[in-house]
């Protein structure tokens, strides 16, 4: 039996938690837990010693082939990549593992092009090219703003 852990969405066995810089807010991740054989079991989640703060929704999970999430949320900082192990704990012995690492202040590198459409006139928000009421412009050759299917149907 395997026990398969995805982090938000994320199963590569890396990932990252953001921490408020000022610890008035936390930010919970769903973590996921299945196993791979249709086996169920009861476990425990843990820190590895070392690392940052992290709290749990809750420390004890039945985990089954159907995906079982639990929140999570970083408490402090890691001092180093990877520093914060998530561990699943089965009748005293780990099980599966998860590396990662807390961060204040994350900050997104881009290497392109990027255009931010703001409210600077009236046109409706699904406006695809803008119109001549504000400075919203499209170049030539570009891709709509919004594609034509992007209304809510309600």
């Amino acid at each position: 039996m395997a026990i398969l852990i995805s982090v938000n969405g994320n199963d590569s066995g890396e990932g990252f938690l953001i921490i408020e810089p000022f610890g008035s807010r936390t930010f919970p991740v769903p973590v996921g837990l299945r196993t791979d054989d249709g086996t169920t079991v009861n476990a425990t989640l843990q820190i590895a010693p070392g690392g940052a703060g992290v709290g749990f929704e809750t420390d004890t999970v039945e985990i089954s082939p159907t995906e079982t999430f639990v929140q999570i949320h970083a408490t402090s900082q890691s001092s180093s990549r990877n520093d914060t192990v998530l561990q699943v704990v089965v009748d005293g012995a780990v099980q599966a593992s998860f590396n990662l690492t807390a961060i204040s202040c994350p900050q997104v590198w881009f290497h392109g092009r990027f255009e931010a459409r703001f409210a600077t006139d009236s046109d409706y928000y699904n406006e695809p090219r803008g119109t001549a009421n504000g400075w919203t412009w499209a170049l030539e050759g570009e891709d709509d703003f919004v594609p034509p299917d992007s209304v809510v149907d309600s």
